[in-house]
């Protein structure tokens, strides 16, 4: 009866947790709607205010249950009261409107207190989406209008130097972003020689790494998905390989994994063509089209890479999904048709295994290789993929995967309607606006440099 009660106890204190993180994430959506229907339309618009209404009833809920509602935003991740938000793919977009304008505003730190009334929240909203309102100094000219408002139930915080990105910040993080970058290089060609000399792999050095690529892409994914536009035509497999791993833990994180979960995504997708180290040089760099008995010999790859990870002595902190991976990240995801092994049944394939497919195909065929000096642009290769959507790709993740590329790559050069020249710096996270991103315009019309 004891071990009864105590279930039912763990059984309630999961579902408040789950019901509270639900009507977080609720009101950080909500927060979000309202800021952009004020940009629309009048403060008396029944739009408008029915969107406030439902912000108000749900900050007043957690106010009830919490004594405080306290957002913070920090290193591009989100805070309530200390704990941290997690957001799934579909509600991104609102996460990353709302902290770009808040970072506009130098705002670390925005609270709900108890005594918030409905007209001091429409004021605030109406505030934060007035640009009028910001002159000189971002933060103090936003805070002072909130005290001449006498919105005394909603505070803030100024954000800490070190989290204002730009200028010295921005550059060490590039420096430290392409130092992990080719770390990642290095340490996968050490594993490839270790394993070759049956010696001891050093996984522990490969999470560590994990973790400093899941930092860097907490701070500025677009710059981390701008790395894997490097390719190194010599070292193709480790580049690759490096490439595929980003790309996965930018992935998953859009798809709203949690940390430990995106270390083993990219252990997993870092060690997916660990295979090819059985395949001979000749074969993988033959400048000509594979016959038929060479090309059986790649497709034994998946099952060298599975059969080496399953050997390796530091099985016990090696993710079984990076097993899986190995395997099937040639598996078509609706199983039937294409792909490679086709001895290998299962009723479904593993879901870190249908993320790395994807971006295993994507960085291979915008990559140019010996036997083929062609490469795919960015936007032919989504467009490629997503014929494909539904059998040799899982059609729910490949939509978020092409969000995610966007329409126009980072480093795309560009004309804009006013034949000014720039360069995509930053792809808009929001699927509607996804023909928007952001640019650095580079030279005017008739063509002079501009800083």
């Amino acid at each position: 009866m004891e071990e009864k009660d105590q279930k039912v106890r763990k059984d309630y204190i999961e579902g408040a947790k789950k019901s509270l993180s639900k009507i977080i994430e609720e009101i950080f959506i909500r927060l979000s709607s309202a800021m952009k229907v004020a940009q629309i339309y009048e403060p008396n618009n029944l739009t408008f205010i029915r969107q406030i209404n439902l912000l108000f009833n749900l900050i007043q809920n957690i106010l009830k249950k919490e004594g405080k509602a306290v957002f913070q935003f920090r290193e591009n991740t989100l805070f309530f009261n200390t704990a941290r938000v997690k957001f799934d793919f579909s509600s991104y977009h609102n996460f990353k409107f709302l902290a770009d304008e808040f970072r506009k505003k130098e705002i670390e730190t925005l609270g709900f207190q108890p005594g918030l009334s409905e007209g001091e929240l429409t004021q605030f909203v109406i505030l934060f989406i007035d640009e009028g309102v910001i002159k000189e100094n971002p933060f103090e000219d936003f805070e002072a209008e909130l005290k001449e408002r006498e919105i005394g139930h909603i505070f803030l915080e100024k954000m800490r130097p070190l989290e204002m990105t730009g200028g010295v910040q921005e550059e060490q993080f590039q420096e430290s972003a392409i130092k992990v970058f080719f770390k990642s290089i290095t340490h996968l060609k050490e594993v490839v020689q270790r394993e070759k000399q049956k010696k001891r792999v050093q996984l522990k050095t490969t999470r560590r790494l994990m973790q400093s690529i899941i930092n860097l892409v907490s701070q500025n994914e677009s710059f981390m998905i701008g790395l894997t536009n490097i390719k190194n035509y010599d070292e193709y497999t480790l580049n690759h390989s490096t490439n595929v791993t980003v790309l996965s833990i930018c992935f998953g994180r859009r798809l709203g994994l949690e940390r430990k979960e995106l270390v083993d995504l990219g252990v997993s997708a870092f060690f997916h063509d660990i295979g090819k180290i059985e395949i001979p040089e000749k074969i993988l760099n033959k400048p000509g089209k594979l016959d038929d008995n060479e090309f059986d010999i790649i497709k034994t790859h998946p099952w060298h890479g599975a059969q080496k990870l399953a050997c390796l002595k530091e099985l016990s902190i090696l993710p079984v999904t990076a097993i899986n991976v190995a395997m099937e990240h040639h598996i078509w995801a609706n199983l039937e048709g294409g792909g490679y092994p086709k001895y290998w049944k299962k009723d479904h394939t593993d879901f870190f295994s249908k993320i790395v497919t994807i971006c295993d195909f994507f960085d291979a065929v915008t990559t140019a290789r010996i036997y083929r000096k062609k490469t795919a642009t960015r936007e032919k290769a989504t467009s490629w993929m997503l014929e494909k959507i539904g059998t040799e790709f899982d059609a729910v993740l490949l939509k978020v995967f092409a969000n995610m590329i966007g329409i126009y790559p980072i480093g795309s050069l560009v004309v804009l309607d006013a034949k000014e020249w720039g360069i995509v710096i930053e792809i808009n996270p929001d699927i509607a606006l996804m023909t928007c991103p952001k640019v650095k315009i580079i030279a005017d019309k008739d063509g002079n440099k501009m800083d």
